[in-house]
Order: C-alpha cells, then structure tokens, then sequence
C-alpha cells in the first residue's frame, strides 16, 4: 500500500468474536499495580479460565467490571444486531442501544460499548499481537472470561469494494 493515497481505500470494521485463550497474552503492563509485571504463561491462563477469581474486585477499574457479563452481552446482542442486517460501526452503535433499553447498569453498558465501539476496541495488529485492550484482556482472564469481541479493520479499495 506504498504510494497509495489513504483517501484510496474504505475502512469497514467487523465485529468477531473470539476466545480469551486465544488471545495473545498482555505484555508490558505497567500499571495498575494488580496487572504490572506479570507474566501469565498459557497453563497459566488455561487454569484461571477454569477457577477464575471473582469478578469484582477493588484493585483498579478494569477487575471491578464483571467482563464476562459484558462479553456475553455484547455477543448475544452482536448476534441480534447482525441478524437484523447491520453490521461494521453502526452494529456497535445499536449494540449499545439494545444494551441500554435493556437496563443494564451505566457501568455494564460502558463495559459494552468498549467492546463493540470503533473509538477504543480491542484489536490486534498485522503480527497478531495486541494493539489495544491490553488491561481489559487481563482482566478478563483473571476473570475466567471464555469468550469476547474483537474488532478487526478491513480496507477496502474504493473503487472495486475488494479488501486490500
């Protein structure tokens, strides 16, 4: 893509959901306390999926959210959503909604919201390691969280609508 003017090409995100085990373990926390220098090997992780520490805890923002609550959300209304036909950024944004109308708490519809919006999502980067969400991940293995969702950018070429 050398060359190609930026202007060339459609940005089109797409909501997956994906296995927390799968994901590549955070590196590099800094901060909170609770998450800095920690080194999770995979067994590791595998055996917290399986006796998870409890999901509120006081330690920082990120282990007081219940993330398996909005994991789940975010997948089942994710799968509503894109029934009805929507997807890409107006899918989160009617994600958000249908997670509001439902009297979900502020902070669970947060949770949500940054799982399912294009400002903040968790992504990963074109060697697969973690470009954002690096403490939501933790969190959500020291949780037990099996599954979430990931937000992946597709380009595609303004002209033919073909990816990249």
């Amino acid at each position: 893509m050398k060359g190609v003017p930026v202007t060339a090409w459609i940005e089109q995100w797409h909501h997956d959901t994906t296995r927390v085990v799968d994901l590549p373990l955070p590196q590099e926390l800094e901060h909170p306390e609770c998450m800095a220098g920690r080194r999770l090997p995979r067994l590791h992780r595998r055996i917290r999926q399986r006796f998870p520490r409890p999901a509120s805890r006081d330690c920082c923002t990120y282990h007081r959210q219940d993330w398996a609550l909005a994991s789940q959300t975010a997948i089942r209304l994710l799968s509503q959503v894109h029934a009805e036909g929507v997807t890409g950024e107006p899918a989160g944004s009617r994600v958000v909604e249908l997670a509001t109308s439902e009297g979900l708490a502020p902070a669970d519809v947060a949770a949500v919201e940054c799982l399912v919006d294009t400002l903040d999502p968790i992504s990963l980067d074109d060697d697969g390691g973690i470009y954002e969400g690096r403490h939501r991940i933790q969190a959500m293995i020291d949780q037990g969280v099996t599954h979430t969702v990931l937000l992946r950018l597709v380009l595609l070429d303004l002209a033919t609508g073909a990816p990249a």
